[in-house]
């Protein structure tokens, strides 16, 4: 019940790029993520597009609980 993720980020030889944020320069990488409750595994969709990875997990489908609805007179 959880989304790993493994990779490995080659060494670059970019001079004059500033980052914001960079987890790691170079080298293997795993991150763990809990999955919560509800998720269709057989769904689950990732990509990747100019260096950011995207994943979908869809959620089940709630069923609608069974109401015996009735209309009730105010006096």
């Amino acid at each position: 019940n959880a989304l790993v993720i493994r990779g490995e980020r080659v060494r670059d030889h970019e001079e004059n790029v500033i980052y914001h944020m960079r987890e790691r320069a170079f080298g293997e990488f795993e991150r763990s993520f809990p999955l919560p409750k509800g998720i269709e595994e057989e769904k689950v969709k990732a990509k990747f597009i100019n260096g950011i990875l995207r994943v979908t997990l869809p959620k089940e489908a709630e069923e609608e609980p069974d109401y015996d609805a009735r209309e009730i007179n105010i006096d």
